[in-house]
């Protein structure tokens, strides 16, 4: 399957030059960390944060860029507004389910930590109904968010790829390339996430220390392998849309030529046809 197959072109890249993908990895999350306490500012930095270090793994991926840290801290500051335009484009991309799954899980706290739903007064039969419908359909909605935001997982591909390209073109370009490989991409995000919660599962409570240790060395690990993952598997379905193209394109040449021979032999007739008609006359 596709998936394999990119997943192993990303090992290759990260076995070409391990400790210092593993290093700027820890820089990642050192900068993380350090604005923890500062909550305004992770919220703000976040996406720039992210979006910077995506970037620059992108650039070696692509083009095998040396790592640069200066670059890589400048780019947080440059590309702030950009990596906030695409976010709040998949935000809005996403907003029925998100929108949906946020009022199933306010309701669901509501129920189990909140007063009682008469405490807040006569409240509309047909709202409860509707908010019981959803608490019931939780499962699905989840389903349906975890697909809408695979479709925009490669958004930030699109714009690295080609800067010219504006927030909506990215995530439009996304969710119209990825919705063929979907599979390939549940089964990217599934195996990545076995290994996330494996720490949790065998460790359990009493060793929340180790397991905690634990998961990081994995998210270390994992968190570039993951994103140089997918952007093997972008680099694949932009072969893929090239080649297409190109088929596209000979195929109208084809026509071309195919309907300019058509018109000649028109013309040749009625030339024919002419000549014949002047000699009889």
């Amino acid at each position: 399957m596709i998936c394999f197959k990119v997943k192993a072109k990303a090992r290759e890249k990260i076995e070409s030059n391990p400790k210092k993908i593993l290093l700027f990895t820890f820089v990642y999350f050192l900068t993380l960390f350090l604005l923890y306490d500062i909550s305004f500012a992770l919220l703000l930095l976040f996406i720039p944060i992210n979006f910077s270090y995506v970037s620059t793994l992108y650039r070696f991926y692509s083009v095998g860029e040396e790592i640069n840290y200066k670059k890589y801290f400048n780019d947080i500051i440059s590309n702030f507004g950009i990596s906030w335009k695409i976010f709040l484009r998949k935000i809005q991309k996403a907003k029925l389910p998100i929108i949906l799954m946020v009022l199933t899980n306010s309701y669901l706290l509501l129920i189990i930590f909140g007063p009682s739903i008469n405490s807040y007064g006569r409240v509309d039969p047909k709202l409860i109904k509707f908010l019981e419908l959803l608490l019931r359909v939780r499962p699905l909605l989840s389903i349906w968010l975890f697909l809408k935001t695979l479709l925009l997982a490669l958004s930030n591909c699109y714009y690295f790829d080609n800067s010219s390209l504006s927030a909506k073109e990215c995530v439009d370009k996304s969710e119209s390339a990825t919705k063929s490989y979907m599979i390939d991409l549940i089964i990217i995000v599934i195996t990545f996430g076995i290994w996330f919660i494996l720490p949790l599962l065998f460790l359990g409570f009493q060793k929340i220390f180790i397991s905690f240790v634990l998961f990081f060395f994995i998210m270390l690990l994992l968190h570039p392998y993951y994103y140089l993952t997918s952007f093997a598997l972008f680099d694949y379905i932009k072969m893929k849309e090239q080649a297409m193209d190109k088929k596209k394109a000979i195929e109208k040449a084809d026509k071309d030529v195919s309907a300019d021979s058509q018109k000649n032999d028109t013309d040749m007739t009625n030339q024919s046809n002419n000549k014949t008609v002047e000699n009889n006359n």
